[in-house]
């Protein structure tokens, strides 16, 4: 079921969307979206964020990728947006979120699957690594670095849970 958003509750849809979908894996599909990150796979959400202006308005969508030594970036900011559309699946679930910018260009979340421990557990580890590689690679300290990544990803999910990324 498509459902359009109305512009007056973009800033607020975007919190609960991000509440809702955060580590889901998604692809990026598009227009107005880089060839280099469509074609990147195994892109966690983080979040997305309407940012009312000025000077320009925009959504913004945050993601982590496996790969990446960094806990997240915003791989995509569509500038002028005019349409938001979301499309669920018959249980209710968030499938596709497509925005429209005011040349016709157009930018597509696809989530794939569902928010499980098992999505949490490998953005944590990732993170985890990422510790390890900026410490110099020094070894002993597993227990420290993972500690510190579920740190930061409980810090990500209250940061976007409790509206502190608007």
């Amino acid at each position: 079921m498509a459902q359009r958003i109305k512009k007056s509750e973009w800033n607020d849809f975007a919190r609960r969307f991000s509440a809702r979908n955060q580590f889901r894996l998604l692809e990026l599909t598009g227009t107005a979206v880089s060839k280099g990150v469509r074609q990147t796979p195994l892109l966690y959400l983080l979040g997305i964020r309407y940012v009312a202006g000025p000077p320009e308005e925009a959504v913004e969508v945050y993601v982590a990728r496996t790969q990446d030594p960094y806990v997240g970036y915003r791989a995509l900011s569509v500038g002028s947006p005019k349409v938001c559309m979301l499309v669920q699946d018959r249980k209710g679930v968030d499938s596709k979120l497509t925005i429209t910018e005011a040349g016709e260009k157009e930018a597509g979340l696809v989530l794939h699957g569902d928010l499980s421990t098992d999505i949490r557990r490998d953005v944590t580890a990732k993170v985890a690594y990422a510790l390890f590689e900026r410490s110099g690679h020094n070894h002993g300290r597993d227990f420290e670095h993972w500690g510190e990544a579920e740190r930061v990803v409980l810090d990500l999910e209250r940061m976007v849970t409790e509206g502190f990324i608007k």
